[in-house]
């Protein structure tokens, strides 16, 4: 039973996940890929 309340808690799992949490969730994954493109790309033309 915790396995399923685990799986179903989890995001991207598609467990009763919103759409609105798994836009959320995507959002906060590529931000930080996003940022550290652009601060090598500065750094790099530096």
């Amino acid at each position: 039973e915790v396995r399923i309340q685990l799986k179903e808690s989890l995001p991207g799992t598609g467990g009763g996940g919103h759409p609105m949490q798994q836009l959320f969730v995507k959002v906060l994954f590529v931000l930080p890929l996003i940022a550290l493109v652009f601060f090598y790309y500065r750094s790099y033309c530096q």
